[in-house]
């Protein structure tokens, strides 16, 4: 693991860059299929690719702009991360899934005057830029350089200089830019990286453009040297599982669930422990599985140590950089996010008789604040505490716990308040269910339910209807009146989502 330095040190990605260059030049970087091959780069030549784009952003003048960036993963967004950021540019990473619309709008906010993009997206960046006048750059027209990296001077970007501005997805609403700073993003990545002990190699299966995997999976990574590979999408996992393997690897609770019921599918058919065909399925060397995003149900922690493999909750939201807390190896417990990372402050504001209330944070990893929005800013601030919208609390050991969203809570004519997210948990455990939603709707606590008909046998929506309610009745039995649903909803296609797999709501 790499050497624990200050913040003061790694005060922006100049820094960064210089850091993993004069540590790890000789080591392997990155991991990755190309064309019927696979090829490894190291951090030196990683270095000097990100050199020559650098020069070539330099050179046509693009000087405090803002760069937006889209495509699917791959070696070269990286690489456009990174120049963008050490060019005294700010890189607005776009999600891979955005409408015309959705990015035509946030160019015209950034006032973008270049978008990097990967050949897929030519026909979406031709069209964007015939709506926008924004210049276009390809990524397999990046400049070659054959000279050696030069360490770059550190004085160029501030630490308090804008780095990136990530539109969140969230779950409603239109998407906010939120502004991080240098020195927000090099320190959260540090303060991460000093709490989880990475070695070895990872496997990057979650989209770059959102920022727990940016800053979780592929800065903290870097910062500790080890191999990143690159997967292109699901139907390549088991491969690079078996190519890579990884030894640590960041997901969000759908894919720790989906994980979960193949291996343990697959077990059953072969008739062995789930435990050998988990060690298969990963590779041999998988020791830690880190899931943030959203909130994760306890018992998977139980079933995957069962498996030989520690599953680690974390909590992050986009304005913190996003990591605020992660449990570790050593110190964790189930169903918390973990304690507050270092150089971080928590508390919960406005806490109830059961010490639930909004969790707040204090630091630098948190936001200069939203673009062009002084009104949503001042609203998420109370004084210097960011306000995340989460509920949650703190037990004296300084575990936090999260236990929903404010905006999600549901409040009943009696007066009673439920989490959603909480009922959502339970349902989720219900064998047959795939996906679930829980509101209210005219007074009445609603499940809307995406079934498993394979598991039921039937797509009839008047036997699920039965089936289900049967099933949901014996939950409601086990608890108090105001927590138990009133109303089924069948649905028989996918709830939509973010890009970090929430169901949009």
């Amino acid at each position: 693991m790499a050497e624990m330095i200050t913040e003061k040190e790694i005060a922006n990605m100049a820094a960064f860059l210089n850091y993993i260059y004069t540590h790890y030049k000789e080591r392997t970087a990155f991991s990755f299929t190309a064309g019927n091959g696979q090829k490894e780069i190291t951090y030196g030549t990683f270095a000097t690719d990100v050199d020559a784009l650098r020069h070539w952003l330099q050179n046509q003048g693009y000087c405090r702009e803002r760069i937006a960036l889209i495509g699917e993963n791959s070696y070269s967004w990286i690489v456009a991360y990174f120049a963008i950021t050490t060019t005294q540019n700010t890189v607005v990473p776009l999600d891979r899934e955005i409408t015309l619309g959705e990015a035509s709008r946030i160019a015209k906010e950034c006032e973008s005057k270049l978008l990097i993009h990967s050949a897929g997206y030519q026909t979406f960046a031709d069209d964007l830029a015939n709506e926008t006048g924004i210049g276009l750059l390809c990524m397999t027209d990046f400049p070659v350089s054959n000279k050696a990296y030069q360490l770059i001077s550190e004085t160029a970007e501030s630490p308090d200089d804008i780095a990136s501005v990530i539109y969140t997805s969230g779950t409603t609403g239109a998407a906010k830019g939120v502004q991080l700073r240098q020195k927000s993003i090099c320190l959260d990545t540090v303060i991460t990286a000093e709490r989880l002990d990475l070695w070895g190699s990872t496997l990057l299966l979650l989209p770059f453009h959102h920022s727990y995997a940016w800053t979780a999976t592929v800065m903290c990574s870097l910062y500790c040297g080890i191999v990143l590979g690159i997967n292109q999408g699901m139907r390549y996992i088991l491969q690079d599982f078996q190519r890579i393997k990884p030894t640590t690897v960041f997901l969000v609770p759908l894919y720790v669930e989906t994980f979960y019921k193949t291996l343990t599918r697959e077990a059953e058919k072969q008739g062995v422990a789930v435990a050998k065909v988990a060690n298969a399925f990963f590779g041999g060397r998988l020791k830690v599985l880190v899931s943030g995003g959203a909130k994760l149900d306890g018992q998977y922690v139980t079933a995957y140590k069962e498996m030989g493999i520690e599953l680690l909750q974390g909590y992050g939201i986009s304005e913190c950089s996003p990591v605020v807390a992660v449990n570790t190896v050593e110190r964790h417990r189930i169903g918390s996010v973990g304690p507050a990372l270092s150089h971080t402050l928590v508390k919960v504001r406005n806490p109830d008789e059961q010490g639930i209330g909004e969790i707040c944070v204090k630091g630098d990893i948190v936001m200069a604040g939203y673009l062009k929005n002084e009104k949503a800013t001042a609203d998420s601030f109370d004084g210097d505490w960011f306000r995340t919208g989460d509920l949650g609390y703190i037990d004296e050991d300084g575990f936090i716990f999260i236990t929903g969203r404010i905006k999600n809570l549901i409040i009943l004519s009696n007066g009673k308040n439920v989490s959603a997210e909480e009922l959502e948990q339970d349902l989720m455990r219900i064998a047959g269910i795939a996906e679930v939603l829980v509101y209210e709707q005219e007074d009445r606590i609603t499940a809307e339910i995406f079934p498993d008909v394979a598991y039921w046998g039937t797509e009839d929506e008047a036997q699920l209807q039965k089936l289900l309610w049967a099933s949901i009745e014996k939950d409601n039995a086990g608890k108090p009146m105001h927590k138990r649903i009133g109303k089924l909803k069948i649905r028989l296609t996918e709830f939509p989502k973010t890009s970090s797999k929430k169901i949009k709501r």
